[in-house]
């Protein structure tokens, strides 16, 4: 199931001005400049830990980078195991969710490995539905187009009939007209 992220703007997240510009940068900055860092050896790879009690801003501040970010795996850690905290992650933009009760290094690259594989197949499916509309738009310019000659020919066949029923009326009147004199002499 594909879940729309909620737009946060900066002006709602709640962290200090600095703060929020140091997130920015190592995230969203990173990710602007990825190319240009592969292209010099470095890795773009990197996760963000945001740790603190309830009511900071780590939600916000998630669904704020979720957005600006949406080529991106988004994995939330949480020590909170209620109810539907694993939904509310996903709405956030989260990817996948996990406890940090029993959390262990198999379960996280597993949730590594898997939430990447989502996006993978995210980013292939909406590619596959790029495609597949460019190709029925394009099918439906064709059909437009055949249409409008169809159209175009109706069009040319009716005005060819008329003027032949005219041209064929226009001789026959005259013999008509001589073969009722005829019969009257």
């Amino acid at each position: 199931k594909f879940h729309d992220l909620p737009t946060v703007t900066r002006d709602q997240i709640v962290l200090p001005e600095d703060v929020l510009k140091v997130v920015e940068r190592n995230v969203v900055g990173l990710l602007a400049h990825a190319e240009t860092l592969r292209k010099a050896g470095r890795s773009t790879r990197h996760g963000v830990l945001f740790h603190g009690p309830p009511g900071v801003g780590k939600t916000l501040v998630t669904k704020y980078l979720a957005k600006a970010c949406p080529d991106y795996t988004v994995i939330l850690l949480t020590g909170r195991g209620q109810g539907r905290t694993d939904l509310e992650a996903l709405d956030a933009g989260a990817d996948d969710y996990l406890e940090k009760m029993g959390l262990t290094p198999a379960i996280l690259e597993r949730s590594i490995r898997y939430a990447c594989q989502k996006k993978r197949s995210e980013a292939e499916l909406e590619q596959k539905v790029r495609e597949r509309t460019r190709e029925l738009e394009q099918e439906i310019a064709v059909r437009r187009r055949v249409e409008d000659a169809l159209r175009e020919t109706d069009k040319r066949k009716d005005e060819f009939l008329a003027t032949l029923a005219h041209e064929l009326r226009n001789p026959l009147v005259p013999i008509r007209n001589a073969l009722g004199i005829l019969q009257l002499a």
